[in-house]
């Protein structure tokens, strides 16, 4: 196996496995990196990224977001090595300093919610598995689609039920 993306259909990367392999900057994680991830800590800002490989996100380690499975967490050096990789910045922590585009967050959202439709979710929790907040995930899916992130959850279930 090798640590590139997968392709999906969507252009959202999926990893495939947990070691580090020779082209890949991500690296293995100490216990300390994962307190610092888990307890949002600020003063590891800068010092490592970590990415999420079932969404393919990355963030700062002082990221409000919910605390990613650790067995999904790969970790780079600096922002440059993540995007390299093919992870996207978070929309919370916006850990290269730059806004990801609307266009590819809507793909995203998209590709979490095709993911989960048949699971009750709520806004916020979606919006975590996300990274970004309830009311601007909502405004900016809706403007991209015309759907509230609900309704096209609804189209996706109904569309189930109809090729059953």
């Amino acid at each position: 196996m090798n640590n590139k993306p997968k392709s999906t259909g969507s252009k959202m990367p999926l990893y495939t496995h947990e070691n580090n392999e020779e082209g890949s900057h991500s690296r293995r994680m100490t216990d300390e990196e994962w307190q610092a991830i888990v307890e949002n800590e600020a003063s590891y800002d800068g010092t490592f990224y970590y990415a999420v490989k079932t969404t393919g996100i990355f963030c700062r380690p002082s990221c409000k977001s919910r605390a990613p499975k650790k067995e999904n967490v790969l970790l780079f050096r600096n922002a440059n090595e993540a995007l390299s990789e093919g992870v996207r910045p978070c929309k919370r922590c916006k850990p290269n300093g730059l806004r990801l585009p609307d266009e590819d967050w809507t793909r995203q959202i998209i590709h979490v919610i095709d993911m989960n439709y048949h699971e009750p979710f709520t806004l916020m929790r979606l919006a975590d598995m996300c990274h970004g907040s309830p009311y601007h995930l909502h405004c900016t899916f809706k403007k991209m689609t015309g759907y509230t992130p609900k309704q096209y959850q609804k189209l996706q279930n109904q569309k189930d039920h109809r090729e059953a």
